[in-house]
């Protein structure tokens, strides 16, 4: 048991005998706003997966995510970020739910990538694995050179103690590992929503090189995404519950047939 853990995974809704898990990781500074999370506003995101999925337990995996907080902490970086989201991930979801989806955006969505890597490393290899493992990320920075990164992106990593040691490492597994299918409990399950509409990530390539066909493109601006509409369409929600429910009909199928 970490003491004064930097990450955590806090239970928003919680249905009795849940056998799936949606996890939201959201994004940096005003990104992560109690009104996404808000159970009282019927337009948030967990208010509207609450109500759609309501046999599914509901998280938010909180990071120190605000600039000021992380600075105050010495220990805080990457690697202690990832490592400790990898073992929530282990001990908290794999080993209770059948089916766990990742909704993450942004720099939530950096560090879920990272904690891949950190996540197969603990997984005992000599143990049958079944839980359906699913990332969607959600307008993400991938491809992290000095050629894609703006000035001011490239003091905020410096900011969050993020090195360029870690960026490289995470692009080097993320093509080793991730899209050759190794790490089995993630095949064919990773997703990536981008938006189109003069988003600053799109040199860094947030499409992170996935078939065209987990690939969905969004005219909306990035600060945008998490946002419902007041009229209309929420793109977004109706990609991730298509992937949702995509997921849920496959495994449906899986659990019918005879062993």
């Amino acid at each position: 048991m970490i003491e004064n853990r930097l990450v955590e995974l806090n239970k928003l809704y919680d249905p009795p005998h849940s056998t799936t898990a949606i996890v939201l990781v959201l994004g940096l500074e005003g990104f992560e706003t109690k009104s996404l999370l808000d159970v009282n506003d019927k337009k948030s995101i967990f208010s509207r997966l609450r109500f759609d999925y309501e046999t599914s337990s509901i998280y938010n995996l909180s990071y120190p995510s605000k600039i000021i907080n992380f600075k105050k902490v010495e220990k805080c970086n990457t690697n202690t970020i990832v490592e400790e989201y990898a073992e929530l991930v282990k001990s908290a979801l794999l080993k209770k739910y059948k089916s766990v989806t990742i909704i993450s955006y942004c720099l939530g969505g950096f560090y879920s990538s990272m904690m891949l890597s950190k996540l197969n490393l603990t997984i005992d290899k000599n143990q049958s694995f079944t839980t359906r493992f699913t990332l969607i990320l959600i307008d993400v920075p991938h491809y992290c050179t000095s050629e894609t990164m703006a000035n001011w992106f490239v003091k905020l990593t410096e900011a969050l103690r993020i090195s360029t040691d870690d960026i490289v490492e995470n692009m080097s597994n993320w093509k080793l590992q991730i899209l050759p299918e190794k790490l089995v409990f993630l095949k064919d399950r990773s997703y990536a929503i981008v938006s189109t509409k003069n988003s600053w990530v799109k040199p860094m390539l947030p499409e992170a090189f996935l078939p065209p066909s987990r690939v969905f493109m969004i005219n909306e601006k990035h600060e945008n995404l998490l946002m419902s509409h007041e009229q209309g369409d929420w793109e977004l929600y109706r990609i991730i519950t298509t992937i949702i429910n995509d997921q849920i009909h496959i495994q449906s199928i899986q659990d019918a047939q005879p062993y």
